[in-house]
């Protein structure tokens, strides 16, 4: 139970983060282009990639913690910074044909699922 405890903490924190990194950049620049999402997920993605590094290797904090700032804080914040690891993952593996596999297709299935569901919700 405190597992998910911890989780909700975090993806609430994150959940209100992203909202607000949205209101400041629609204000700052606009809503010509999508900022905010751009900038939630590259922190997103450069958080992740620390804190994998820093929790595996450079820290032993609880679990409690970990699973606050990565499972649910980040995990709401941005899911774009989980593809990203996953993607230098298989690269620092070696697999760079499965890592190119992996970004083209979950770029252009993710785009085409949202156009599906945008055309399923139209009906």
């Amino acid at each position: 139970m405190k597992q998910v405890l911890a989780i909700a903490v975090g993806a609430s924190a994150g959940a209100v983060c992203r909202w607000w990194v949205v209101l400041l950049m629609q204000r700052w620049l606009g809503t010509g282009y999508p900022w905010a999402t751009l900038l939630v997920n590259a922190v997103g993605s450069f958080a992740l990639g620390f804190l994998v590094i820093w929790f595996l290797d450079k820290t032993h904090l609880s679990d409690l913690l970990r699973l606050l700032l990565i499972v649910g804080f980040l995990g709401s914040f941005t899911t774009f910074s989980t593809f990203s690891v996953e993607t230098v993952r298989l690269i620092e593996l070696g697999s760079i044909t499965t890592s190119l596999i992996h970004t083209i297709g979950s770029v252009v299935l993710c785009i085409a699922m949202a156009w599906l569901g945008m055309l399923v919700a139209k009906l």
